[in-house]
């Protein structure tokens, strides 16, 4: 039976965090309780975290997938599932696409082929590893773009940092989407709101989310900011 009732879900199965570099995102992510922590660009060396996948390559990928299935048929999968940090990501892909072709980048795949291959790539191992975690929490790098309105006025909007039509186009999957900032030494997270227009897609699922700002550190504890996730994925 395809009708049936809905009730809306009170969490994000699927979260952006953007930031600028060294702002905190992998120390306050690798908080989050019975998580994979992949490392995609060598950025978890300085933190401590129980579950940490370090992938270099596609080939590293692919390998991690098989181990992924096994510990989530297990009594004990993981709940959430980090990715740092997305732009890492792309551009293991972008390389193994540029290989199967025999250039050195995408770019150089006649008539633009590479980058839909790309991009069919990239939501290909999304939709997987949001069908193997109840919670997926990618991080990525910021980038800033300028939208010329109908009245002539440039607003900027932000994104993450992707090859280009590839970032709105990812970030218009994500369930919630938020921009770090700093505060006197505590880092706050603004769930961004879709723009008046819908020109951009960047807002956020979940309504309790969209638009507010929530404190993700609270104090240190051995020099260590830390997180506090509870008002983002409600207990």
């Amino acid at each position: 039976m395809l009708i049936k009732e809905q009730s809306p879900s009170k969490n994000p199965r699927t979260t952006v965090l953007m930031g600028l570099p060294k702002i905190g995102k992998t120390t306050i992510a690798a908080q989050l309780d019975n998580s994979l922590l992949i490392d995609f660009e060598r950025g978890t060396e300085f933190v401590t975290h129980p579950s940490v996948a370090s992938v270099t390559n596609y080939a590293d990928l692919r390998v991690l997938f098989k181990e992924i299935m096994e510990k989530q048929k297990g009594s004990n999968p993981y709940k959430y599932c980090i990715w740092d940090t997305v732009t890492g990501l792309e551009m293991h892909l972008n390389r193994h696409i540029a290989g199967e072709h025999g250039v050195s980048s995408i770019e150089e795949i006649a008539y633009g082929a590479g980058y839909g291959a790309l991009r069919s790539k990239l939501m290909s191992v999304l939709d997987w590893f949001t069908n193997q975690f109840d919670h997926l929490v990618v991080l990525g790098h910021l980038k800033k773009r300028f939208i010329e309105r109908t009245n002539g006025k440039l607003d900027t909007e932000f994104e993450i940092e992707l090859t280009g039509k590839l970032a709105p186009i990812f970030m218009s999957q994500m369930d919630s989407i938020g921009l770090l900032f700093r505060e006197k030494k505590e880092v706050f997270c603004k769930f961004l709101e879709a723009s008046e227009d819908d020109e951009v897609i960047i807002g956020s699922r979940v309504s309790r989310l969209d638009g507010n700002v929530l404190q993700l550190t609270k104090g240190r504890k051995d020099g260590v900011p830390i997180a506090d996730w509870s008002e983002i994925f409600l207990t």
